[in-house]
């Protein structure tokens, strides 16, 4: 899901977003939404609702259910209210109660992680793809050979270019990703560059099972034809008049 309460949208998650909106157009298949740091509650919270068509599949336990989600989404309420806050005073104790509710909730959550399930519970041994748009492919899905997998590489910069991060983690997070990824699965690269980088990582991968497809702007980022629009947007951001 990559959301902090439906606040902060990240990147990939609108490249997610976009590209579930334009699966859900087809008819003739079942989409599963499924999250590998086992996310239920946000998926069925902040997706699940704006696509009726998508089954999210269920991992959290009843017990969990009951009595852990009501601390998430206290979280959330409080990280709503911090955001919309303007007094330091007030957004400092919002943020206080949210990072409470949420450490909580997060000790739970590592718990309950700690319960296995079946690939077969998760319907992935009766599915014929797993699509992964960011996140390492599960060991339990690596392993159903029967199962086509994909996953999309956005840039492989923390591994050729670690001197722009400041730390280790994001080179350590998309080595596991590369790792996952079996020699018979499929990888979208967001450009030829990422492709080029990612088989000089990877020199035994086929490069017939890797494929470019370029990231494109959502339906409504269009150029705009009204006068009236155009004027009222450069008011707004005091954009001169001879500036396109």
């Amino acid at each position: 899901a990559y959301l902090s309460g439906n606040i902060y949208a990240t990147g990939v998650y609108r490249v997610s977003y976009e590209i579930l909106c334009r699966l859900t157009q087809y008819e003739n298949y079942t989409i599963y939404l499924f999250d590998i740091y086992r996310r239920e509650r946000e998926l069925r919270k902040f997706i699940a609702p704006k696509f009726k068509q998508v089954q999210v599949l269920p991992v959290d336990s009843k017990l969990y259910k009951t009595f852990v989600y009501p601390l998430f989404n206290l979280a959330d309420h409080f990280r709503i209210k911090e955001y919309q806050s303007y007094g330091i005073s007030l957004k400092f104790f919002y943020r206080f109660c949210k990072n409470c509710f949420q450490t909580l909730g997060r000790g739970f959550r590592y718990l309950e992680k700690k319960r296995t399930i079946p690939a077969n519970f998760l319907k992935f041994n009766n599915s014929d793809i797993y699509f992964s748009t960011y996140n390492t492919i599960p060991l339990n899905v690596s392993f159903l050979l029967k199962l086509r997998k994909a996953i999309i590489i956005h840039d492989m910069i923390p591994i050729m270019h670690p001197e722009y991060f400041y730390d280790y983690e994001n080179r350590q997070i998309l080595e596991i990703i590369i790792k996952s990824i079996s020699d018979n699965d499929i990888v979208i690269c967001v450009s030829k560059s990422t492709k080029r980088d990612f088989l000089d990582y990877r020199p035994s991968f086929n490069p017939d099972n890797v494929f470019v497809s370029h990231l494109a702007g959502a339906v409504r980022f269009r150029p705009i034809s009204s006068i009236k629009q155009v004027k009222s947007v450069k008011e707004k951001y005091n954009i001169p008049d001879h500036k396109n």
